[in-house]
């Protein structure tokens, strides 16, 4: 292991000078503490699904690091789902003095040229790196498992899939970081048009190895989840190459949602939409307007039957004030003709 910091309780006395120290209090080391810390991370009863119930140093360095990220991180860890525990019987150990001599991932300088990773070293992406050196510091016992992995390699290179592979993995991304980087709300834009350019190329890759005869490449397939909902919710949603920045704007594709499209064509276009506005204000006033003509047309011809009823009629000003309406309703047809008459 090569760590960038180290954990370790304030009283402890250890000699770690090549190493970044971070001293944690002592509780955070508590058995209880830790135990509890886990099982409330993963979500379970316990930790014997995960083969370490057992192993008190292991939980309390594990409980103790999760504690850390926690208090780091500001936030909930939801992509932390599992716990692996390396068993000693399936690996062969290489202690620390070992490695270097061998130069299995870092010479002598502490670099990487001229190392058993550096000859082997073909991968495309960062988590194969990540994934060979593990395999190369921690080589497995199992020769089943070894021998399944050199019958994938001998498929890959017999039938002339490997570089063919090596092409359509050069446009996969990290998709380990940018998955924590999402769990922990501060992805950006780029990391998920790479996430969604990722899983465009996953039918791809199923569709070269789905006529494999290695057992390890198709219990792969058997795990392998294109997440095509995923892809088409990215796709439709981002622009092929976005900002770095979320704040730079120009993230989302025009049409994805209609309330942005709006807001996007009024910073864009605010002299337009102002415009815009002032028509509509003057073409809503023209309609007052007209309305309010109309409303004054009709009053005057109201009044003017009014006029002209009390003038047939001949109703006298007490009866006018009742108003025209009253008076045309309690009058019946042999009250008006004989009014008329007189």
């Amino acid at each position: 292991l090569v760590p960038t910091e180290v954990l370790i309780a304030e009283e402890a006395k250890f000699n770690l000078d090549d190493y970044s120290i971070t001293p944690r209090p002592a509780w955070h080391y508590d058995y209880e503490t830790c135990y509890q810390k886990l099982i409330d991370q993963f979500k379970t009863n316990n930790l014997q699904g995960f083969g370490c119930e057992t192993m008190d140093a292991g939980i309390c360095a594990s409980g103790c690091l999760l504690q850390y990220i926690n208090e780091t991180q500001k936030a909930a860890l939801p992509h932390i789902a599992k716990l692996e525990t390396i068993n000693n019987s399936q690996l062969v150990l290489i202690d620390a003095a070992s490695r270097k001599n061998l130069e299995l991932t870092l010479n002598q300088y502490n670099e990487q040229q001229h190392t058993l990773f550096w000859v082997l070293d073909k991968c495309s992406t960062s988590m194969a790196k990540r994934l060979l050196k593990r395999w190369i510091n921690h080589p497995i016992r199992n020769r089943i498992k070894v021998e399944n992995r050199l019958d994938a390699i001998s498929w890959l290179i017999e039938f002339d899939v490997f570089e063919t592979l090596l092409d359509e993995f050069k446009s996969i991304s990290d998709i380990e970081r940018i998955h924590g980087r999402i769990a922990l709300n501060n992805a950006r834009p780029r990391d998920l048009s790479n996430l969604r350019n990722s899983i465009y190329k996953l039918p791809f890759i199923r569709d070269l190895l789905q006529d494999s005869e290695s057992e390890l490449i198709q219990n792969l397939l058997l795990d392998l989840n294109c997440h095509d909902a995923l892809f088409q919710l990215l796709d439709n949603a981002l622009v092929e190459t976005p900002p770095m920045l979320i704040r730079d704007g120009g993230v989302i594709k025009t049409g994805f949602d209609e309330h942005l499209d709006k807001l996007k064509a009024l910073s864009k276009n605010a002299d337009q939409y102002l415009l815009d506005l002032e028509q509509k204000e003057k073409e809503l006033n023209e309609l007052i307007q007209e309305q309010i003509i109309k409303d004054r047309t009709i009053q005057r011809e109201f009044k003017n039957i009014e006029n002209e009823f009390i003038k047939f009629y001949k109703i006298t000003p007490s009866k006018k004030k009742r108003g025209i309406l009253t008076n045309c309703k309690q009058l019946k047809d042999s009250e008006i003709i004989a009014q008329k008459n007189t």
